[in-house]
């Protein structure tokens, strides 16, 4: 199994913008930080992407609340699902060949005192 540290905090993925004339685009935002998770990857890894089935594990540590109040949430705000499509499609074509060959996704989210990404990949049996 790889494990991938990516020192950054952790970002939901934008959602895609439509201009007036239908033409659809990335925001800004989204754009720079899965290029910057692309370069972090890229730096790390040391292998070719994989070519089969692979099992990722992504443990998203957010940062702590600065003040606790009645309405704190107990898991970090954000679908889990944006923050996953933002590394997922930073990683195809650097870590796996495409994202179709995912056939077993873990995520997990918790707030932490050092924010970041820790994503492992692994083959997968078969």
């Amino acid at each position: 199994m790889q494990t991938y540290e990516i020192n950054i905090v952790p970002l939901p993925k934008g959602r895609p913008r439509v201009t007036r004339f239908g033409n659809g685009y990335t925001p800004a935002r989204t754009r720079n930080y899965e290029q910057l998770i692309k370069n972090l990857l890229f730096a790390q890894c040391r292998v070719p992407p994989l070519k089969d089935a692979v099992t990722i594990v992504i443990d998203f540590h957010l940062p702590k609340l600065k003040k606790k109040t009645k309405s704190t949430w107990p898991t970090p705000m954000g679908d889990i699902d944006n923050y996953a499509k933002a590394v997922l499609d930073a990683a195809n074509g650097v870590l796996f060949t495409d994202d179709r060959l995912i056939d077993n996704l873990t995520l997990r989210k918790s707030y932490a005192d050092k924010p970041g990404i820790v994503l492992s990949i692994c083959l997968s049996e078969i």
